[in-house]
């Protein structure tokens, strides 16, 4: 179709906001907060896009990223352990770090692409061949072994699977959890529960330590506390892709009007955050790290589950957005879930063959102590610690 004009640009978010919304208006991840990506980076990690344009105006949008991936990263347990071993040999070792040209939004609650819902069906599938060629020179042009679409919800699997996941082969991520909250009160969502979880939850409440709640903006006085948390919640955990620099912390409520913490202290001491945003009418569940003993004597998940519940009733927001990772206790807790598929092709066919054959090893299973998935960070951090 003539008038379609593809190109690759440097920034995640090429776009102006007004432009941006059009293409991606249910995107959970706001505007501002990946434009904050864009300026500060994230270890390990370029990020791009790409744009196709009809008759100049923009009508799609890919999401992009590149980093280095050892395979034994998306791996857990004794499979993890004999991947770490293989990878220090000299030859399979440098067959187990593949370089990675990705679609997605890596620190995001799924991946999608943006389009524009006014553009008829045709003119969307020719602008995703459009997209699909141009993504797959770029491929070529820097050497990727690795193709990646991470962590897609369902629908876009499906609209990409005419054009661009030709020789892709796909598995099941960590499904995104999320609350739908039609409560005048917190005690009319317990009382909605399931009789058992009714009962644990309460109980645990009732266990509780003497821990104080604060919710706030900025933590310029406690920036340290914050951080060394959330460095030891990623250290700590099995799967971990980039690492966010202290400056996001510190700069996301600045530009991210909805963003704050919620700090819980034991006396004088940071005990855990959990960094929220609120967009629109969902409340985003982005971080959430304790220290795991005192956050498991203490029972601060569900605390903050509650306390999160609560505010969202309070300011009138319908949806909790919890995010994925820790599925059996979220569904306990009444939380529905939003599926995730993650495809994957490498350039090189035997390799591809054996991804293919590790797959049931790295693939998403509904039960919390199952093989890790292809990670998504807030799983590591939401099943940190939780019993």
């Amino acid at each position: 179709m003539s008038g379609l004009q593809a190109q690759i640009h440097g920034q995640l978010v090429s776009l102006d906001r007004e432009t941006w919304l059009r293409l991606f208006p249910s995107l959970p991840d706001t505007y501002a907060q990946l434009r904050l990506l864009d300026e500060i980076g994230m270890d390990g990690f370029s990020f791009g896009s790409l744009s196709v344009s009809y008759e100049g105006r923009p009508i799609l949008l890919v999401p992009l990223f590149w980093t280095t991936l050892k395979l034994e990263t998306l791996a857990g347990g004794s499979l993890r352990r004999c991947l770490g071993q293989i990878s220090r040999l000299p030859v399979l070792g440098r067959m187990l770090r593949m370089r990675v040209m990705g679609i997605g939004f890596v620190e995001g609650e799924w991946g999608e692409i943006g389009y524009d819902r006014e553009c008829s069906p045709a003119l969307v599938t020719e602008a995703i061949s459009k997209a699909q060629a141009l993504f797959a020179c770029e491929a070529v042009r820097r050497k990727q072994q690795l193709q990646l679409c991470l962590n897609f919800k369902p629908e876009f699997v499906t609209m990409l699977r005419s054009q661009w996941a030709g020789g892709f082969s796909q598995l099941e991520t960590y499904p995104c959890g999320y609350l739908p909250l039609p409560y005048p009160g917190v005690e009319d969502y317990i009382a909605d529960l399931s009789k058992n979880a009714r009962k644990d939850i309460r109980k645990k409440l009732r266990e509780c330590g003497p821990f104080r709640v604060e919710r706030r903006r900025f933590v310029e006085d406690s920036r340290e506390a914050v951080y060394e948390l959330y460095r030891s919640t990623v250290d700590g955990a099995e799967l971990s892709l980039g690492i966010q620099p202290p400056a996001f912390f510190d700069r996301l409520p600045a530009v991210e009007p909805g963003a704050h913490f919620v700090l819980y202290w034991l006396n004088d001491t940071l005990i855990a955050f959990n960094l929220l945003i609120r967009h629109g009418d969902r409340l985003i569940d982005k971080y959430f790290c304790m220290s795991p003993r005192i956050g498991r004597d203490n029972h601060l998940y569900f605390a903050s589950w509650i306390e999160n519940v609560r505010y969202c009733i309070e300011q009138r927001i319908g949806t909790y957005h919890a995010g994925p990772g820790a599925q059996s206790t979220k569904a306990r807790l009444g939380a529905k879930f939003v599926r995730s598929i993650t495809l994957f092709r490498h350039r090189n066919p035997m390799i591809q063959a054996i991804l293919v054959r590790l797959r049931s090893f790295l693939a998403y299973q509904p039960i919390e102590s199952a093989p890790a998935a292809m990670p998504s960070r807030r799983a590591a951090f939401e099943t940190a610690g939780i019993p």
